[in-house]
């Protein structure tokens, strides 16, 4: 019998298992906060989670909360480094460990969202901070979110030259390094948060005036109403001037309630985009508006007359306002900051103008789609013509003939002021030719 040669063949099977990765953490805390430290989202693995926290850190307590995150508080007064150490395992058992590295940061050195002058306090005068250190750029911080909080920032590297502000680290409210227009949104949202309020520096009769100026003396129920908003006149001229906050206070129960805005396309002050930056903000229960204009290229303007136009819309009925049929519209400018490109304060004479508000009218109501606003109308010693963009053009005043009474030319303006003392008592007819459109 010849041997028989036997193959036994065994089938070997090797299942591998990837080790879980855990990667080290860094984050910025407030001594007087805490922190909430997702320490799994840059880790890698199969079904994560928090194992355990081996070292808990020196200088603070660190707790483990739904398997997921650490919630660390510093102890009180603390300021520096600390550091803590945890664990993590996945669905085969397999566990990592890493580092967390923890600042603590004096809580008067944090950065709140919206408080671009770090006073405790996000209104409108935060824009002008946002313009003196508009372009600058810094650190990003480890939270970007909005939200009203006290948030860990590191000082920026730029030499501080402004009177205002410790540091431009406080004008990038967003957090993301960069001060621009985008770091309005946070003054918006956390509008009026703090426990402190600003203080008015107020002018004198030696000062440039900040006033609406109301070309005449009645207006009517249920008009849309545009007026130029001046600063400085021809004898107290404003100088130097790089920003300006202030409030509108008056018309509760005679303006539309939240109609009344400012606009700044044109005007001394610059183009708003390209020179400017602004912001409104209506204060519902107090009834007034809060108003921030800036310029962004870090030099300052020097003028008089309009900056900007003001506009609102008229209550339709002014029944139970006054036992009559007309009632006093007053509109008062305060609570004014100004500033220089340094950050230096500039006084300015905040003025009061006041108007009669009647319930009927003959004027001709426009159209919603009417390419521009004329105010008043009916006129009587000027009006105001306020078209919604910049244009280049001509305007001609006709009657109702077709005869040209007058006609001038406009250059990228869009608040037109027109003298009508000495047209006679009638209709006209205004024809605002831009290109070939008319």
């Amino acid at each position: 019998m010849k041997p028989v040669a036997v193959v036994v063949g065994i089938l070997l099977c090797i299942h591998v298992v990837a080790q879980p990765i855990a990667f080290p953490d860094t984050i910025g805390v407030c001594n007087n906060d805490s922190v909430h430290i997702q320490v799994l989202s840059n880790d890698e693995g199969t079904g994560l989670l928090l194992d355990d926290i081996l070292v808990e850190g020196e200088y603070g307590n660190a707790n483990e909360e739904d398997e997921t995150f650490i919630r660390y508080k510093p102890d009180e007064d603390f300021t520096g480094i600390d550091v803590l150490i945890y664990s993590v395992e996945d669905d085969d058992e397999l566990f990592d460990i890493a580092s967390v590295t923890i600042y603590v940061m004096d809580s008067l050195s944090c950065v709140w969202p919206g408080d671009a002058n770090d006073d405790n306090i996000a209104n409108n005068i935060d824009i002008l901070n946002i313009g003196l250190y508009y372009g600058n750029e810094g650190p990003e911080r480890f939270e970007t979110d909005p939200e009203w909080d006290g948030d860990y920032s590191d000082d920026w590297n730029d030499e501080i030259t402004l009177e205002l502000l410790s540091s431009p680290k406080h004008a990038d409210c967003n957090g993301d390094g960069f001060v621009n227009a985008n770091d309005t949104l946070p003054i918006l949202l956390n509008y009026g948060e703090a426990h402190l309020k600003g203080t008015d520096i107020s002018g004198g009769a030696d000062d440039p005036p900040l006033f609406i100026d109301f070309f005449t003396d009645t207006i009517y129920a249920g008009s849309s109403v545009v007026l130029p908003l001046i600063l400085g006149t021809i004898d107290i001229p404003a100088t130097n001037v790089y920003g300006l906050a202030f409030t509108i206070s008056g018309g509760d129960g005679i303006i539309v309630p939240g109609s009344l805005r400012v606009t700044f396309n044109s005007g001394w002050m610059g183009e708003y985009g390209a020179e400017l930056i602004s912001l409104n903000y209506y204060d519902s229960t107090s009834a007034d508006y809060d108003v921030g204009v800036s310029r962004i290229n870090h030099i300052s303007s020097t003028g008089y007359g309009a900056i900007g136009a003001v506009e609102f819309v008229m209550e339709d009925d002014l029944a139970g306002k006054s036992n009559d049929l007309s009632v006093q519209l007053d509109l008062c400018i305060n609570t004014v900051t100004s500033v220089n490109d340094f950050g230096q304060i500039l006084n300015v004479q905040a003025l009061c103008d006041s108007v009669i508000v009647y319930q009927t009218s003959t004027a001709i109501t426009p159209s919603e789609n009417n390419f521009c606003k004329i105010y008043p109308n009916p006129a009587t010693e000027y009006c105001t013509i306020y078209i919604p963009q910049n244009i280049t053009g001509n305007i001609s005043v006709k009657n109702l003939a077709g005869l040209e009474i007058h006609a001038f030319e406009i250059h990228n303006k869009n608040l037109i002021n027109i003298n009508t003392n000495n047209y006679p008592s009638g209709t006209y007819i205004l024809e605002i030719q831009n290109g070939t459109m008319v």
